[in-house]
């Protein structure tokens, strides 16, 4: 069966999100490039979810995350002048437009600005972000490991500690990260020392779960 990889976003729902670049393009190629994506995320994204994982690779990201419930929604974007904005306000329904809409915002901003930085022009991203629903507690450990996971899969290095932009030095080296429920993660799978011997004794999932 077909998978559906365009789930609408919910509020209290938990998603895996991710997204390529065109053709055989790159998002990333230095590392202003991967700053200004992760302040970006920063600005119009992690005010509405709670994060659990990101990867940033030079031709894909990966994000793992919660929306926030409705009432946080409505009262986070208080200073958001536009009309979906105003549809969110109408009703909960327009959760899912809101947070395409600041999605939209986020992936267009940055491609403004690495166009301008890299001289070039065009779409950037894949038009379809896509975005998949987890609805059961042994998926969450599985996908935060394969995010942490797939600079190693794709081998863009062969450890995780060697991967720059990913969430899993913030977890294994105690950091401090605004954008990032570390806690909340950490609890999930019984402190740091399980976190690290679950990533440890991770198994790429099988093919058929294989989400990119």
């Amino acid at each position: 069966m077909a998978i559906d990889y365009w789930h609408e976003f919910i509020s209290d729902h938990i998603y895996h999100v991710y997204n390529h670049a065109v053709s055989d393009q790159n998002l990333f190629i230095s590392d202003e490039d991967y700053v200004d994506f992760l302040a970006k995320y920063k600005k119009y994204i992690a005010p509405f979810v709670d994060t659990y994982a990101y990867c940033i690779m030079p031709n894909h990201f990966h994000l793992l995350f919660k929306v926030k419930s409705y009432d946080k929604l409505v009262r986070i974007s208080k200073l958001d002048p536009t009309n979906a904005r105003l549809k969110l306000i109408e009703s909960e329904s327009y959760v899912n437009e809101y947070v395409l809409s600041q999605w939209k915002r986020m992936l267009s901003s940055y491609a403004i600005s690495y166009n301008n930085r890299h001289k070039r022009r065009g779409q950037l991203f894949l038009k379809r972000m896509k975005r998949v629903s987890i609805d059961k507690e042994q998926r969450f450990s599985n996908l935060l490991s394969y995010i942490h996971h797939n600079p190693i899969h794709h081998n863009f290095c062969s450890d995780y500690y060697s991967w720059k932009y990913s969430s899993y030095k913030v977890y294994s080296q105690s950091i401090k990260h605004t954008a990032l429920d570390v806690q909340c993660v950490l609890n999930w799978f019984g402190g740091k020392a399980k976190f690290l011997h679950y990533h440890n004794e991770f198994k790429l999932i099988k093919k058929e779960d294989n989400l990119d």
